[in-house]
């Protein structure tokens, strides 16, 4: 029995209480309730009253699903519900592991969507997604959208640690597991027909894209040819069909240039940017000859600009013309240009196409230095003082073309309290108890007259237990003058070393070999039984190899 609270009366359910105080009290459920058994409560979640459910339930724990949802111990008391359901009826964590369930999924599927076995693969379904999500979020895809990219990362850092499930060794573990269980590969790309979906969905992505980009130009994009390396073009001035390396039509087309070989040959066409690099220099000597396309100095080798007054060359190496796809010798070719020029007393810089059009106006400012064309300050009308790491990073970030990096010691040089130079230094990466002169620049477009010098030697006076100094030249764009002058010594020369850059990207940068490993290649794309090299080949990545370093060594006495 039950009891009334307000007049005592039993009744024999909750039922009859409830049609009790409404009929002779005049009071809702709710009513009695939050004035005889409990206040109305905030949401667990979020601190939003809660709303009414019934007299034997009283008041929800949440106040809407999306609270209850947040919840870790619903979300895990969900989870178990699930897992329990499905192992009583199936005998697996989750129905579609079942494979009586997913052949009944398939069967029903099919006979409501005309023959079909995915949801996707009908164009109504696919159309309303785009379409909810567009409503939603702005766009068509999930993982185009910040929002639900971070709130993913959320999540995955909730449930796994990580930012990305990919990131975490169980995840991935399972992942290899199932491929071997269900095609006998550790990886989706060795087997051939995922390997061939994913190349045919790459070619029509990219035949999209190239549609547009060829749209308003000379040339009119017919698609690609039998080997999926070469687009065949239509050239509106010549009006014939040519069949154009991929690469090269459309890094045409993206600078603005006809496409087509007919009507301008691949030799007699430079690009925009080597012809306003060389601009560049030859306007920061009005009364000097420069000349372009030398191939007289090392003929038949060409050089791009030739100062020979000032024993100077400069070379514009465009990424892609410059990479193992275009050289007959890619990991050579820079530095024996570099060696030849220093045959004839004459240093030969290379400027790589990511720097001129990343970097510009650090490039302009180490080509006027070179050049003697920058603004003076004299070290001696300077402040040294110890400079703190945020101002390090971002003054070498916008001063020096290879940024910054970590250091333990840090020296620069102020001028009307402005810093103009920095020197850093750290241990050695390769020698114990040696240290390692890791930076110095000055600002953009000023040369700062004894500058190296005097912050050096101020390390030296404050570092006397400190025997040896190591340092790097980098042969592209120094001959080590620098080092030689604060009395370093040339120890060795290391081999050209490489970077990567993607084949596809409209501006290719150049990526630092150690971030594709073989070890974390594995991580990136699966195991493979395959070279690093092969495997970035395959993903698109190509090889750019530079002039190596000189190793210089200070000694001190």
């Amino acid at each position: 029995m039950i009891k009334c609270m307000v007049c005592g009366m039993e009744l024999g359910s909750i039922k009859s209480l409830a049609q009790h105080i409404s009929r002779k009290h005049g009071m809702t459920s709710e009513e009695y309730y939050t004035q005889y058994i409990s206040q109305q409560p905030k949401c667990k979640m979020c601190d939003n009253l809660t709303k009414f459910k019934s007299l034997s339930h009283g008041f929800n724990t949440f106040c809407s699903k999306e609270c209850a949802g947040a919840d870790p111990a619903v979300v895990e008391a969900r989870k178990k519900s699930f897992v329990s359901t499905c192992q009583e009826r199936y005998g697996t964590d989750n129905v579609m592991q079942a494979s009586s369930a997913k052949v009944k999924f398939v069967e029903n599927f099919k006979a409501n969507h005309n023959g079909l076995t995915n949801p996707l693969q009908d164009k109504d379904i696919h159309s309303k997604q785009q379409h909810t999500m567009n409503t939603r979020y702005g766009v068509s895809s999930p993982m185009l959208s910040a929002d639900l990219k971070e709130r993913h990362s959320a999540s995955c850092e909730r449930s796994l640690g990580v930012s990305h499930p990919m990131q975490n060794e169980s995840v991935r573990a399972k992942a290899v597991n199932t491929f071997n269980r269900k095609y006998g590969v550790d990886n989706p790309y060795l087997i051939p027909i995922v390997r061939e979906t994913g190349k045919q969905a790459t070619r029509a992505k990219a035949e999209v894209s190239l549609e547009k980009l060829f749209s308003n130009g000379p040339c009119k994009f017919h698609g690609f040819d039998s080997t999926g390396k070469n687009v065949v073009l239509y050239c509106c001035n010549c009006k014939s069909e040519i069949t154009v390396e991929y690469y090269l039509a459309r890094t045409r087309a993206v600078r603005g240039q006809s496409p087509c070989t007919k009507c301008f040959p691949i030799n007699a066409q430079v690009s925009q940017e080597e012809i306003g690099f060389a601009d560049q220099i030859k306007s920061l000597l009005p009364n000097i000859e420069v000349i372009t396309s030398d191939r007289t100095l090392i003929g038949p080798k060409e050089l791009d600009v030739y100062i020979p007054s000032l024993g100077l060359a400069f070379e514009y190496d465009g990424l892609y013309f410059h990479s193992e796809a275009r050289l007959d010798d890619p990991r050579n070719y820079h530095l024996s240009k570099t060696l030849k020029c220093k045959e004839k007393g004459v240093q030969l810089v290379h400027v790589f196409s990511d720097e001129w059009i990343n970097k510009q106006s650090i490039v302009i400012s180490r080509i006027k230095s070179m050049l003697g064309k920058c603004d003076r300050i004299y070290a001696r009308k300077c402040v040294l003082k110890t400079v703190a790491s945020d101002e390090a990073r971002a003054f070498l970030n916008a001063n020096h073309l290879q940024g910054f990096c970590r250091s333990t010691v840090a020296y620069g040089l102020f001028y009307n309290e402005e810093l103009v130079a920095i020197m850093t230094f750290g241990p050695s990466r390769f020698k114990p108890g040696e240290y390692e002169l890791l930076r110095y620049c000055s600002k953009k477009c000023f040369s700062v007259i004894g500058g190296a010098s005097k912050l050096f030697k101020h390390f030296l006076r404050n570092n006397l237990e400190i025997r040896s100094i190591v340092s790097y030249a980098d042969r592209r764009w120094s001959n080590g003058g620098l080092y030689r002058s604060l009395g370093f010594s040339e120890e060795a020369a290391s081999k050209p070393s490489y970077s990567y850059f993607k084949d596809s990207s409209d501006n290719p940068v150049r990526e630092n070999r150690m971030k594709y490993q073989k070890k974390k290649l594995e991580n990136m794309f699966g195991a493979q039984d395959k070279s690093e090299h092969e495997i970035m080949l395959e993903h698109g990545y190509l090889r750019i190899y530079d002039c190596g370093n000189m190793r210089f060594v200070f000694s001190v006495q």
